[in-house]
């Protein structure tokens, strides 16, 4: 042990002069060896240093620096007893290089997570402006080639509903039976919807990874689940089936974003475990093509109706006129 300790213990340099050296010469080798620097301290800072150039060129993702941070400290602290005053500076700027390192890998990863939502977004924007245009140019489309009358209108009418979707919607239902959550995709009216797409976000997972800041794009991708139906199909009475899990006795909440090739719908789905029975609460908020709105809600009779006072998510829609249909 003893011999270890010596071999990281610090030595007076020893400066050798030629006899046939001039004054130029060994004022120059007595400055050079006035930097009390070990072997020690070489061995270990010159990879970091290393390390830290080669970062500057090709910057580390988050929690590179961290770690080596971390490597750094504990070789500071088995060799504290031992450093110069030349090599702790090297080390108080290493540590410093760490730390900016992770400080700009931490903003970069934002920045890259800003600019992704923001080009979702946009991209969703110009798709809705898309559809309404292409929605627009089919009803003319329809009204020109029927030749509208007062007499017919009824009936062009209920085919363009027809071909268009009318004000059909989508919902996502979650039932729990024999501790297996099923996720299902239903419909209220009439007519059949083409173009669906869906994506179920589990809030509770979004909330864990916010709570514990580590909420990155990979880790809001895993709290999510896509859907897409293109063809034209009847929702309504049909129950096609999403995807399961296993709940656990915490209450659940999800938003729901389904688009179709009538409009757009937003869902807010509740559940809570109610004397052991899991009960729902969801609400559909519709955006029609045709420049019509409104929601529509389902309750369980013994779901717990004050849970939802202060959710502002869910009163969101209240302004909207409710849309009334068969069961509700």
């Amino acid at each position: 042990m003893g011999s270890a300790l010596n071999l990281c213990a610090r030595r007076p340099p020893v400066i050798a002069f030629g006899d046939d050296e001039s004054l130029g010469q060994i004022i120059s080798k007595a400055a050079l060896h006035s930097i009390d620097y070990s072997r020690w301290a070489e061995v270990f800072q010159a990879p970091l240093i290393g390390l830290i150039f080669y970062w500057y060129q090709f910057p580390p993702p988050p929690g590179y620096a961290v770690a080596w941070l971390a490597a750094a400290g504990v070789v500071m602290a088995v060799r504290a007893e031992y450093f110069t005053v030349t090599e702790k500076v090297i080390w108080i700027l290493i540590e410093g290089a760490f730390v900016i390192f992770e400080i700009q890998a931490i903003s970069r990863d934002r920045d890259e997570h800003d600019k992704e939502q923001a080009a979702i977004r946009w991209q969703d924007d110009f798709n809705r402006k898309q559809e309404r245009r292409q929605f627009a140019s089919t009803m003319e489309a329809m009204e020109n080639l029927l030749g509208l009358s007062k007499n017919n209108l009824k009936t062009a009418s209920r085919m363009l509903a027809v071909e268009t979707g009318g004000h059909t919607f989508c919902y996502v239902d979650i039932r729990v039976a024999n501790g297996i959550a099923l996720v299902s995709l239903l419909g209220e009216g009439k007519e059949p919807l083409s173009a669906v797409t869906i994506q179920v976000i589990d809030g509770n997972e979004v909330q864990r990874l916010i709570t514990a800041n580590q909420l990155t794009i990979e880790g809001y991708r895993n709290a999510e689940r896509d859907f897409s139906f293109p063809l034209r199909e009847r929702y309504t009475g049909y129950i096609r089936n999403l995807y399961t899990f296993m709940p656990g006795t915490a209450p659940m909440q999800f938003s729901i974003f389904m688009r179709a090739i009538n409009g757009v719908f937003v869902e807010k789905f509740r559940l809570h475990l109610v004397d052991k029975q899991w009960v729902r609460a969801l609400r559909v908020e519709a955006s029609y093509y045709d420049d019509t709105s409104g929601v529509w809600d389902f309750f369980d009779a013994t779901f717990p109706r004050s849970t939802l006072e202060g959710d502002k998510d869910w009163h969101a829609g209240d302004r909207l006129k409710r849309i009334i249909t068969p069961g509700n």
